[in-house]
């Protein structure tokens, strides 16, 4: 028979004490790595969503760049119109 002696049972039960170890922490890094799979993807979503986030701050940041080179042309083309209508008004008061 295979448990002759104390001895044996002590073997046999620090055997299957091993292997009780050995299928928790197999089933505990299973865990551990589909954790870290889930905080990986998260981080890439993250990482995309703040991209989107630049490229749309970027963008506006070009359009308000284009708006103030445009601006000065824009304020002086209003300018002159304002004085044309200005002249416009003296001229018929005189009249």
């Amino acid at each position: 028979m295979i448990i002759e002696t104390s001895q044996d049972v002590l073997w046999l039960s620090i055997a299957f004490a091993v292997v009780l170890v050995a299928v928790f922490l197999a089933w505990m890094m299973y865990y551990i790595i589909m954790m870290l799979r889930d905080i990986r993807e998260m981080v890439h979503d993250t990482r995309d969503r703040f991209d989107r986030i630049e490229k749309f701050v970027m963008a506006i940041g070009e359009k308000a760049e284009a708006l103030f080179a445009i601006g000065p042309m824009l304020g002086e083309g209003i300018k002159t119109a304002v004085g044309y209508i200005m002249e416009r008004r003296e001229e018929k008061r005189r009249r």
